[in-house]
């Protein structure tokens, strides 16, 4: 029984809440987790190796296509397994879905791996989308940091530079790579050249604040003749100048 000499004041408190989790819900979705579903389709089967040209070239010839290379270096990364472990489980996997398809070794995995070129899927033709840009910064692993651990030194570390593109759904439509004393606005040229289709909005942070910006999306808007011009929401940064008269139009 609740104490009553507290009843006026007891509105005051809230009232104590317990946990109401479906508990057979959240033990199946744990499960869940640990499900392995892979299938490959009728097009990647048919690329899998590659196709020659009529001409000879001299030299050993390729066996397999950049697609299975792809394939194979992505399972690599999702399961983060080396390279010989990543070879059995493709050969398990082509095994028990019973495909007449042969893996590549590890070595020409690690070798091609750095010459494939992946293919960026392009921004839909109908309509105009909404471009949203921003930076990261990615560390570089390697000898310094093993060396800093067994030696207990400090060393400077290196980074590197990751570009994106999103859209509302947030799919990438554009990246690239670059040193860290890359200037953020110096890629929106590169990264425009990759959106085939005119944008209706343009969203980054402070660090897009330059008239440089501008004059990019401004040459993005005239190359698809588009009547209507390209909303940019971009805030001021830190220390900003005024407008001057030979600033465009949409700079605040």
């Amino acid at each position: 029984m609740p104490y009553k000499i507290k009843n006026d004041v007891r509105h005051k408190f809230k009232k104590k809440t317990y946990n109401n989790r479906d508990w057979k819900a959240y033990s199946e979705s744990l499960r869940n987790r640990g499900n392995l579903t892979i299938w490959f389709s009728e097009d990647p089967i048919s690329a899998w190796y590659y196709k020659h040209e009529k001409q000879k070239k001299r030299g050993r010839r390729k066996v397999y296509s950049d697609l299975a290379i792809e394939t194979a270096y992505t399972l690599r990364l999702v399961y983060k397994q080396p390279l010989r472990q990543t070879q059995g489980f493709m050969q398990s996997i082509v095994q028990l879905l019973d495909l007449d398809l042969s893996i590549p070794d590890y070595t020409t995995i690690s070798r091609l791996s750095k010459t494939i070129s992946l293919k960026k899927e392009p921004l839909p033709s109908h309509g105009s989308k909404v471009v949203i840009i921003d930076s990261t910064g990615l560390k570089v692993v390697g000898e310094k940091e093993w060396m800093s651990h067994k030696h207990c030194t400090r060393q400077r570390k290196t980074w590197r530079k990751l570009h994106l593109y999103i859209n509302e759904e947030g799919e990438i439509l554009s990246s690239s790579l670059t040193h860290h004393l890359s200037h953020d606005v110096k890629q929106i040229d590169t990264l425009l050249s990759d959106i085939e289709t005119p944008i209706k909005e343009f969203i980054g942070g402070g660090a897009y604040y330059y008239a440089v910006t501008y004059d990019s999306i401004n040459k993005h808007q005239q190359q698809y003749n588009s009547e209507k011009s390209i909303k940019v929401i971009v805030p001021p940064n830190t220390g900003f100048r005024e407008l001057k008269e030979t600033d465009p139009g949409q700079r605040l």
